[in-house]
């Protein structure tokens, strides 16, 4: 199935430093020093929204989303106590 388009664009989409400037809060996923996903968060009064979901296309199929999304979930489980 079609999960990225690796084959349609080339190259670097964002760096490490302009997700830091574009989004207030953020979680990364990491193995070791390499960034091979993130996700947006944000709080609105009583709701936590996330958006713009990557994994690395060589690191997909390895549970990496799944991971942050339980992550996303106790964090808005947290909030909402």
């Amino acid at each position: 199935g079609w999960t990225h388009e690796a084959d349609l664009v080339g190259g670097l989409r964002i760096t490490l430093e302009e997700v830091g400037e574009s989004f207030p809060s953020y979680l990364l996923a990491r193995a070791g020093e390499e960034l091979v996903g993130c996700v947006q968060l944000k709080e609105e009064d009583d709701h936590l929204y996330f958006g713009m979901l990557a994994i690395r296309p060589e690191w997909q199929n390895q549970k990496i989303g799944a991971a942050l999304m339980e992550e996303i979930d106790s964090i808005g489980r947290r909030k909402n106590k």
